[in-house]
């Protein structure tokens, strides 16, 4: 990220793609920032040693239990290559797009406080001053 979130040739474009690729790497690198706990629920040492080191934990009830507690991505396609390229190699960019149109089709914005809308009227007001008129 060069400019900003979402912007893209020297903030002359506004890309809505860009934005959540973007958003999707923040998020990550915070959550990797915060760092994770080193407890007995994070590092659970009975179930270390049942797996032992050639098994794996995708079927142990802890994990089942916790693995929504990682971060998650939105928009990067996390499968293998081969299951990627068998479900039809959708690229970050696709995924943001499909996503984009989503959240463009379906959210409902909140209603702006009276605060808010006084400060917006007042910035147009001010603006429109500036403006000569015929």
């Amino acid at each position: 990220m060069t400019s900003g979130p979402g912007l893209l040739e020297n903030w002359t474009v506004l890309s809505f793609e860009q934005l959540l690729i973007d958003h999707e790497m923040f998020t990550m690198m915070a959550d990797m920032l915060k760092g994770f706990p080193v407890d007995d629920l994070s590092v659970p040492m009975d179930v270390i040693m049942e797996v032992g080191h050639e098994g794996h934990y995708m079927g142990k009830k802890h994990t089942l239990d916790h693995f929504r507690e990682m971060w998650q991505p939105v928009v990067t396609d996390g499968r293998t290559y081969k299951e990627w390229k068998a479900s039809g190699s959708k690229s970050a960019v696709d995924h943001a797009r499909d996503r984009a149109k989503e959240i463009l089709k379906t959210h409902v914005p909140g209603p702006l406080s009276e605060d808010i809308r006084k400060e917006l009227r007042a910035i147009v007001s001010e603006a429109e001053g500036g403006i000569p008129h015929k």
